[in-house]
């Protein structure tokens, strides 16, 4: 096409390119509407889609869950824009869990969402209408469509105690988050009986990540008796783990400087009675 353009006057290029670049913009500007507005979704189906993904608290073991997160998206008729393509697997199993525990009225909040929450967005295209995004890089509070996003510390937010029926906080963590004051927050906005599903870098043994950032933060990869520590500290403030927690880990599924680990996904519910306790977490390892 360049090449055939190339021979033709300068100012008639010009108009041509112009014309191309409006017929592109204009594609896909439909290709959103069609995905967003004009796309058939039904939430029945969709837990019928999601019924054998299947939900522990484990480290993605393969490449395979990956694919198999990405084909259930696809029949979902969801996209997504994750800065690496395996956030995809725990993106998809928040979803999966949500839309068969929760209704869609539902108070949902995206702790650290960034710029996109993806998740979120997925929900809103199945009816789920009460859903917040919060996090320091967002510039300013709007509203778009069902998601209100608002630029604030994770740790210190606007939002009324008891507000919310679920938190997701998906590869936070790691960032140098200061976890009392984390579950503090956590405990103090989530409902009774409300869930915290939380996703981070992981691998068993431990990984040295000293001198290292991401996203201008210092960076964990958390190691099995980190992230037990982390289960522990959640449990006295009053959030347990909904499943035993699986430790097992068979490959090195991400490589970020150099470092090659894998993710893992946890479930927490907040315990009805706000119990104190420090009995340690039931972790399976075999």
């Amino acid at each position: 096409m360049h090449n055939h353009l190339n021979r033709i006057p300068r100012s008639i290029r010009a108009i041509l390119e112009f014309a191309l670049a409006k017929i592109h913009l204009f594609h896909n500007l439909l290709d959103r509407l069609f995905y967003r507005y004009l796309t058939f979704r039904q939430l029945k189906s969709a837990k019928l889609i999601v019924a054998s993904s299947g939900w522990s608290n484990s480290a993605l073991t393969d490449t395979m869950e990956i694919s198999d997160a990405k084909l259930a998206l696809k029949r979902l008729k969801l996209q997504h824009w994750y800065d690496h393509p395996a956030k995809v697997w725990d993106g998809y199993h928040f979803f999966s869990y949500i839309i068969t525990h929760l209704s869609t009225s539902a108070k949902i909040l995206d702790m650290g969402s960034g710029p996109h929450a993806n998740v979120l967005d997925w929900l809103q295209l199945y009816g789920y209408h009460e859903l917040w995004a919060t996090d320091l890089v967002i510039q300013k509070r709007i509203r778009l469509g069902s998601i209100e996003y608002v630029g604030e510390d994770l740790l210190h937010t606007h939002y009324p105690d008891l507000s919310f029926d679920c938190i997701i906080c998906q590869s936070v963590i790691e960032h140098n988050i200061d976890f009392s004051l984390f579950f503090q927050e956590v405990r103090r906005l989530l409902k009774s009986g409300g869930f915290l599903l939380v996703s981070t870098d992981y691998w068993p043994e431990k990984i040295d990540t000293i001198g290292l950032t991401m996203y201008g933060r210092p960076w964990l990869i958390f190691s099995k008796e980190e992230i037990t520590a982390f289960a522990q500290r959640a449990q006295l403030y009053g959030l347990s783990l909904k499943e035993p927690l699986n430790l097992q880990a068979k490959h090195r599924i991400i490589d970020v400087f150099g470092k090659e680990y894998t993710f893992i996904a946890l479930t927490f519910q907040k315990l009805s009675a706000q119990i104190l306790t420090q009995e340690p977490p039931h972790v399976f390892e075999a």
